[in-house]
């Protein structure tokens, strides 16, 4: 037991901690922390001192609002460089030089970092000895509680269960470290050894529990409170075992849990010993759907595949099984191996919720294998037998869209008809109507073209990709119906209602057409009044003013100043926290995504502005909006990009469009499907360009480097350039797609338009990253390059 506690007993300062109210967030939610921001170090895309400014207008904007950071000569600056990057050995090392003790003795913040780079590099005595030296409510208020979460890890780790409990004790549930705080008190609580002692962590671990059952750490909370319990209470120690098992069904703890269970086999009920079994269809089906979520296809099939054979006829868990076998060959493109699985469902699953997955997956499946007609005839049972669900509207677009490829134009425009008329307010209304328009095209039908946007009280385009299009065609319309004043018009409106929308930079390549030329590399000198308007040059920005609400917010202060110390990964929750507490407030998160560009933070500061702050993207950028733009569009590792969009012959706004688009400015990045780092490269594809571009001893983990991402990423623009004749559009196609796959489409419909051909695109995913990117493109060379609006040849190359 931990004995002679100065002033306060333990029995007391336990108490006390177990008596304080729950924090807001788990009083209301009973939940974790909200979800965090970024996936890793948010600072890492900036953390270069070297940039190179590249605006078209260097020194025009007003300096926002800054976050406190260390002047680039500092003798600290490399350490808080290495800290960003989670190089906490090289920072250790530089720490230990002698002429930065005077420094460090002078700067609390400075302490308390060169105290978590000792624990991160393995150093908890030395962690301890620089902060027995600190007192954090007196020299360092903001951060208080993170030090003394930091003072309860170090003694935790030095086998000081007393000083542990202590510090963790010591934090209040207003902090966001309470949770964390929890678990270190019940930790050491344990670890002190006397009964009481276990008595008060089971107590602290049931606090934790009820106030956050889904922490990231609960899984631990429980295998922790499990063990306590086994001797007393082996029936609810093994009520938490399964827990384990059931909702991290593939991680290490579930299996320590099972081998505990094993142990309590003598205090189980039956119901739980089956839930043991791992033979069973129930337990099959929960490490499967872990599988599956983890895109573990293969074994997902594999897996059950197996089960199935020993299962029950009518095991009620076949259809699922079945289902999530259907599933994973989709994810693999496998269509051809999903279908007689879909049919399985078909057959033995009628009138349940499986019937209806499978009718929609079946019928894409059949479709992607080239079964047109398999496909028609599932489709046709969707929207038969579900009518009212939102998958009915799907499946008439669908059969429409095949009866068009079947070249039978008058079914397909009768199914989208009829859809249209059935679902007119679906959400899939939008795409029939531009299906329908692409008849009259091919028809050359341009009145119809005309009459059928103009019969519509609203277009129901309410997306990114379709924003603008049907009266942009409709304005194409007039114009190859020969009536250019009109057209000019419609083009005009079309960039007016849209701002910066894929849509609207067609439109201004269509007005420089009309005008004759679109020569150069801004068509704005052509185009005229109709750009200068919207589109000012030496467009200035006005700062983002820093309210008083923020600027008092307790966790906005202790943000800043984990930020300025590179502990970005720290003060990740307290910018999430702040993101939550002024969701309601534009003002301020633009003020909050301001700060957090200036340091650096560009995933996070970006990704605010592109998923929280919502309509400024309605109206054209303005000397007040301005630098709303640039947040949301920033220019991180300029020296890098610049330099290799030079030496490739590429513009740097579309490896800046794609970079945002591929990776959101996050150099540590992963997929799903394994590409890496800010470009996003799959190693066959890296090692390929690796190789061309003379880089020896390449290696997949160098993929998270931003210069070698950078570099190998823009030679593979470099080659898609050179296959592409250098066309904006077919590049960014050709990244997300595959060149291959272009080609075979410029072959295919080549012949078109550029306006066409994007949206003949068949692949869905390509064809909205096109225009998406596209986009992004046009925003990276108005804000920051030379040209307001850049040409787009409407021309495609040969393939």
């Amino acid at each position: 037991m931990i004995r002679n506690l100065p002033a306060l007993p333990l029995a007391l300062a336990t108490l006390l901690t177990l008596a304080l109210p729950l924090p807001a967030q788990a009083q209301s939610r009973g939940d974790a922390p909200p979800t965090e921001l970024a996936q890793t170090n948010p600072r890492e895309a900036g953390s270069s001192a070297h940039f190179r400014v590249i605006e078209r207008f260097p020194g025009s904007d007003s300096l926002p609002p800054q976050i406190p950071s260390i002047a680039p000569t500092s003798p600290f600056a490399p350490i808080i460089e290495d800290v960003e990057r989670n190089n906490w050995a090289s920072a250790h090392r530089d720490l230990q030089n002698p002429e930065l003790r005077p420094l460090l003795n002078d700067d609390a913040s400075l302490r308390f970092l060169a105290a978590t780079v000792a624990m991160e590099a393995g150093h908890p005595d030395q962690t301890r000895a620089i902060l027995n030296e600190l007192d954090p409510a007196r020299d360092l208020p903001v951060l208080a509680d993170y030090a003394s979460l930091l003072k309860a890890r170090a003694a935790l780790a030095t086998e000081d269960a007393h000083t542990a409990t202590l510090a963790a004790a010591a934090i209040a549930p207003e902090s966001l470290l309470y949770p964390d705080a929890l678990i270190l008190l019940a930790e050491a609580l344990q670890k002190a050894g006397q009964p009481e002692d276990r008595q008060r962590a089971i107590e602290v671990l049931d606090l934790f529990l009820n106030a956050y059952p889904r922490h990231a750490q609960a899984a631990a909370a429980r295998e922790q409170l499990a063990t306590l319990l086994e001797a007393t209470h082996p029936g609810r120690a093994a009520e938490l075992y399964l827990n384990i098992r059931q909702q991290r069904p593939l991680s290490q703890a579930a299996t320590r849990a099972t081998r505990q269970l094993r142990t309590l086999d003598a205090h189980l009920t039956d119901a739980q010993r089956r839930l043991l079994d791992d033979t069973t269809p129930e337990r099959a089906l929960t490490l499967a759907r872990a599988r599956f979520d983890l895109h573990q296809s293969e074994h997902v099939i594999s897996q059950l595949n197996t089960a199935l054979e020993r299962w029950p006829e009518d095991a009620p868990q076949r259809c699922e099984a079945l289902y999530l076998i259907g599933r994973s060959h989709t994810k693999l493109r496998q269509h051809s191996a999903g279908t007689p699985v879909y049919n399985r469902i078909l057959e033995h699953c009628a009138d349940t919720e499986w019937e209806l997955r499978a009718l929609y997956l079946g019928g894409r499946g059949r479709w992607n294998a080239g079964d047109r007609r398999g496909a028609l005839t599932l489709f046709e049972r969707i929207w038969q037998t579900y009518a009212d669900h939102s998958y009915a509207d799907d499946a008439m677009y669908f059969a429409a869209r095949i009866l068009r490829s079947e070249d039978r134009p008058d079914e397909a425009r009768d199914r989208l008809t009829a859809q249209l008329q059935r679902y007119p307010e679906g959400d899939m209304a939008k795409d029939a109507h531009w299906l329908l328009l692409r008849e009259y095209f091919d028809r050359d039908d341009f009145q119809a073209v005309i009459d059928h946007v103009d019969n519509l009280d609203k277009t129901g385009e309410d997306d990114l990709y379709t924003k603008g299009r049907l009266h942009y065609f409709r304005a194409r319309a007039l114009l190859q119906a020969g009536r250019n004043d009109e057209a000019a018009q419609a083009f005009i409106k079309v960039t007016r209602d849209h701002p910066m929308s894929y849509y609207a930079l067609l439109s201004f390549n269509q007005l420089a057409r009309l005008q004759g030329s679109t020569e150069g590399l801004d068509i704005c000198a052509t185009v005229g009044p109709a750009c200068e308007e919207l589109l000012p040059a030496n467009l200035q920005a006005a700062p983002v003013e820093l309210p008083d609400e923020l600027e008092r917010d307790a966790g906005f202060q202790k943000a800043s100043r984990l930020l300025t110390l590179g502990l970005t990964s720290l003060a990740r929750r307290e910018l999430t926290a702040l993101r939550t507490r002024h969701a309601n407030t534009p003002s301020t998160l633009w003020a909050l995504a301001s700060l957090l560009d200036a340091a650096h933070a560009y995933p996070i500061s970006h990704d605010l502005a592109r998923r929280h702050i919502h309509g400024w993207m309605d109206a054209y950028p303005t000397q007040t909006t301005r630098r709303h733009w640039s947040i949301a569009y920033p220019t991180p590792f300029k020296d890098t990009l610049t330099r290799y969009a030079e030496q490739r012959g590429l513009s740097p706004a579309i490896i800046y469009a794609i970079m945002r688009e591929e990776s959101g400015f996050n150099p540590r990045i992963e997929s799903w499907a394994n590409a890496r780092g800010l470009l996003q490269l799959i190693e066959p594809t890296a090692r390929r360009i690796a190789q061309r571009d003379g880089l020896e001893d390449f290696s997949f983990d160098l993929l998270f480097d931003p210069t070698l991402n950078i570099r190998l990423g823009s030679a593979y623009m470099r080659e898609l350039a050179s296959q592409t004749s250098a066309h904006p559009a077919l590049i960014i196609a050709g990244y997300n797609g595959g060149f291959g796959n272009v080609s075979t489409w410029l072959k295919d419909f080549g012949n078109e338009d550029l306006d066409l051909f994007v949206e003949n695109i068949p692949y869905g995913q390509t064809r909205d990253y096109t225009k998406r990117v596209l986009m992004s493109f046009w925003i990276y060379s108005y804000l920051y390059g030379d040209a307001r609006v850049p040409t787009l040849s409407f021309t495609l190359p040969p393939p």
